[in-house]
């Protein structure tokens, strides 16, 4: 799943529905949830993926670029598995052959929707973070005190992330390690978080949030049956 979406990635991240660093995200995220999935396998690699995630039927899904008739495959076993209704899912604005695809199957725009807006920025100049006197930048591999560094994210309000959730998160992912970073106070006592996606190197086979092209954006809307 991952090299697929470094493949996808490297075809066009305009399309792309998620990312390492969202999939290393969404695997590891959930203690005890169970999600409906399906593979699908050409050879020794995954060519389409499909999660249904509970409560309700969202699907989260990803199709090699160069196999489009796959959707089809895909929304078919998504009707097929999903024990609610309605269904929903995302699709990236630019995936003109995906949105096709689901306007044959009875989605249409929920224009009333949350929806996401994927921006990209070139990483190649990015000034030194200041940070207030006082306090200083640490990142979770120097930190490895996952009870110290949570409340900050626990209680800004906008996460429902346990604990234990926090463990699966700080697990061998690209979201673990150097990826994050915490704001820490001379005490100490952690005042604030944030991450970024891993940027790739020239060898590597990590997708990253950077573009060729600085100042792109697109975004994913949800799609209703």
């Amino acid at each position: 799943m991952q090299r697929l979406a470094e493949h996808a990635w490297r075809i066009d991240s305009l399309t792309t529905q998620e990312t390492v660093g969202e999939l290393a995200w969404m695997t590891r995220q959930h203690v005890g949830l169970d999600w409906t999935r399906q593979l699908w396998i050409d050879g020794d690699g995954v060519v389409a993926w499909a999660w249904i995630k509970p409560p309700g039927a969202r699907l989260f899904w990803e199709v090699d670029p160069r196999g489009s008739e796959l959707m089809d495959e895909v929304l078919d076993w998504f009707e097929r598995e999903a024990a609610e209704r309605p269904l929903q899912t995302a699709v990236r604005a630019r995936n003109a052959a995906a949105i096709e695809a689901l306007e044959r199957y009875g989605f249409a725009h929920d224009s009333e929707a949350p929806w996401i807006r994927w921006n990209a920025r070139d990483l190649d100049e990015i000034e030194e973070p200041r940070v207030p006197s006082g306090y200083r930048l640490s990142t979770m591999a120097e930190t490895p005190d996952l009870a110290a560094r949570s409340p900050p994210t626990l209680s800004a309000g906008w996460t429902r992330r346990t604990l234990p959730e926090f463990s699966n998160l700080s697990g061998p992912t690209p979201t673990a390690g150097a990826a994050a970073w915490h704001g820490q106070r001379a005490c100490p006592r952690y005042a604030a978080s944030g991450g970024r996606a891993p940027r790739v190197a020239s060898s590597g086979r990590v997708a990253t949030t950077a573009t060729p092209f600085p100042g792109s954006s697109t975004s994913r809307s949800a799609f209703v049956s």
